[in-house]
């Protein structure tokens, strides 16, 4: 599941930020977190994925290709949680190969609306859900239409037309 999770001033504390710092990455779509009452939290991998994010590229390497990383820091991503998602990603290529190119600044709101349409899949979906939990697939599922678009997070919140998902960040 998600492991430890790690409130704002932690978060902040890391990347060596104030707390505002960090609120207003959150507030600009910039790094994923969960909303738990009146406190924000954040898994480590969604930490890490920030802190790639922010990765200059040693001399030689392409900014589009980054170096691959198991560990940043003392952030680590494990590799169980990544094959715990696989069925989920599956899912997420099979809704963007459904989805007419170019694609849409609203891609994470369209694949989510492509799910609930198929039978099948919304059956797969509630079958994550069941496993993982709502906010885990979900933070996936726009983790999964970033990575496998290569579009960019615009920063953008949106609220979303799908049942799936209340909200949504667009991309670009």
């Amino acid at each position: 599941m998600l492991g430890t999770l790690h409130t704002t001033d932690e978060f902040a504390q890391f990347i060596r930020k104030d707390r505002d710092t960090v609120l207003q990455l959150v507030q600009q779509g910039e790094v994923e977190a969960y909303l738990i009452g009146d406190e924000y939290l954040f898994s480590k991998e969604q930490i890490a994925e920030y802190l790639q994010r922010q990765r200059v590229p040693k001399r030689g390497d392409s900014v589009n290709q980054p170096r691959p990383a198991n560990r940043l820091g003392t952030v680590s991503i494990p590799s169980q949680e990544d094959e715990e998602y696989v069925e989920l990603k599956q899912l997420v290529q099979k809704a963007l190969d459904s989805i007419s190119k170019p694609w849409t600044p609203d891609i994470t709101d369209q694949v989510c609306l492509a799910i609930e349409r198929n039978q099948d899949w919304h059956q797969q979906y509630d079958e994550l859900v069941r496993r993982h939990g709502k906010a885990g697939v979900n933070s996936h599922i726009g983790r999964f239409c970033l990575t496998l678009t290569g579009l960019r997070n615009l920063g953008e919140r949106r609220q979303a037309k799908s049942k799936l998902i209340s909200t949504y960040t667009r991309l670009g």
